[in-house]
């Protein structure tokens, strides 16, 4: 019966996530595939692509949804750098302006900051399958969360 419903969770999630991402983010979504191919040959070599291949999205998805800007962006009373080169700072822009929780923010920061240093690390050191299928998929919601928060009404 779990597995059942997790799925059905999983699968109508991922139907929403698919669909927002294609229209918002068409080029960071049209990476995932190859990230998959790589995950399936799973020696160290193909993790270590795709584990790249999941930052560069994350920097894709940034680039669509905060474009960089030379202006500093004002977030929670600080000037943010959101240049070309601040791909997460640019999520944190974006986050700020799009979700009304703080701590839902911060949650995702969180994850954010350790999920980019895993992924980035990932071309430097060798991560195992199951970890690598787990950074994907952490991407991939990771990804969904941020798309649909503003979709969702949590916008100010």
């Amino acid at each position: 019966m779990f597995s059942e419903t997790s799925l059905s969770i999983f699968e109508d999630y991922q139907g929403e996530v698919d669909q927002i991402l294609s229209e918002r983010a068409g080029l960071a979504f049209e990476r995932f595939p190859a990230v998959f191919e790589r995950l399936r040959r799973g020696d160290a070599e193909a993790i270590s692509h795709a584990l790249t291949s999941c930052r560069r999205i994350i920097d894709a998805f940034a680039d669509a949804m905060f474009p960089a800007t030379d202006v500093p962006v004002m977030v929670e009373g600080r000037g943010l750098d959101c240049g070309k080169d601040k791909p997460r700072n640019r999520l944190r822009a974006y986050m700020a302006a799009n979700m009304t929780s703080k701590s839902r923010r911060d949650r995702i920061n969180k994850n954010l900051g350790e999920l980019y240093s895993k992924v980035s690390a990932g071309v430097h050191a060798d991560v195992d399958v199951d970890e690598a299928r787990a950074l994907v998929l952490n991407t991939y919601l990771f990804l969904g969360e941020i798309a649909l928060s503003k979709r969702r009404g949590t916008a100010p």
